[in-house]
């Protein structure tokens, strides 16, 4: 399970990685522009995050605060823009698309369902609230790491 810190940390690292990968295969890779700006609104975004911190980013103990965050807005705009435009161009497996689009799916639906389902008076559902935070959030690093290797496989390795 991932906490705030590591999870943005982690996110950060894939995101420094995206944007290394993609830049060194620039002219190979169909609307690569769009990957660049998803992977540098990534950066400043968990820049930010990390920062921040985790009481400055999600106020008032709500971590759906930093959805009004105009960095977030960025870089969930190009990540979306960025999974359509590689989702129609022919040249990654939309296998591995779909299944990344899931695993993100997953933890944002993990993410929104522990805003909802918790009263904040309960010790125990405070742990149960955390524990499904840190899974989501393991979950959508897992992605992230899954974007990557889907980048490597089908531009370095030459498999799709």
């Amino acid at each position: 399970m991932m906490d705030y810190n590591s999870y943005n940390f982690g996110c950060l690292i894939t995101s420094i990685l995206m944007l290394i990968i993609v830049s060194l295969k620039f002219w190979e890779i169909n609307l690569c522009f769009i990957l660049l700006l998803a992977a540098i609104f990534s950066i400043i975004w968990r820049s930010i995050k990390i920062m921040k911190g985790k009481n400055n980013i999600e106020k008032d103990n709500n971590h759906n605060h930093s959805l009004k965050n105009p960095f977030f807005i960025l870089d969930f705009c190009f990540a979306t823009l960025g999974f359509l435009c590689v989702l129609f161009s022919k040249q990654i497996n939309k296998k591995f698309i779909f299944l990344t689009i899931l695993i993100i799916i997953l933890s944002w639906m993990l993410n929104f369902v522990s805003n909802f389902n918790f009263s904040k008076k309960s010790m125990y559902d405070s742990k149960i609230k955390n524990k499904i935070i840190n899974t989501s959030q393991t979950i959508h690093f897992c992605g992230h790491c899954y974007v990557i290797l889907i980048i490597f496989i089908t531009f370095y390795l030459n498999i799709y």
